[in-house]
């Protein structure tokens, strides 16, 4: 993020978009793909935000969208550490517009429903 504020451009607007979806019930779903899908959906946003909102707080002005998901509302068989992960980013992001609002700095979720994507196309494809 310093490379990039300093050698090319401020980051004006930073969109969270990473995300996976590992499947499973609760009582068999490994340690990796629980670690897996916080690393990806939750910790990597805390540590993006946090990178960046550092340089937007100093121009008092930026924008941090992220995409989350109506999981983080709607519980769903054999999702939970998506669903419990897409939770805890919403409230993270909410944390975080509260925190950023006196430096003119938007933070946003939006929680689409099912999109066409290849993770949303495995889902289909699964005759479960």
């Amino acid at each position: 993020v310093n490379d990039i504020e300093n050698e090319i451009a401020p980051i004006d607007i930073l969109v969270n978009v990473a995300g996976v979806l590992c499947m499973g019930v609760i009582h068999s779903l490994s340690d990796e793909d629980w670690n897996k899908t916080f690393s990806v959906n939750s910790t990597g946003v805390f540590y993006m935000s946090r990178a960046v909102s550092k340089h937007m707080m100093q121009r008092k002005s930026g924008a941090i969208v992220t995409v989350g998901s109506n999981a983080a509302n709607t519980p769903r068989m054999e999702m939970a550490a998506y669903a419990a992960s897409k939770a805890a980013t919403t409230m993270f992001m909410k944390c975080l517009g509260l925190e950023l609002a006196a430096y003119n700095i938007r933070c946003n979720v939006v929680s689409p429903g099912s999109t066409e994507t290849e993770m949303q196309r495995l889902l289909w494809a699964d005759e479960n």
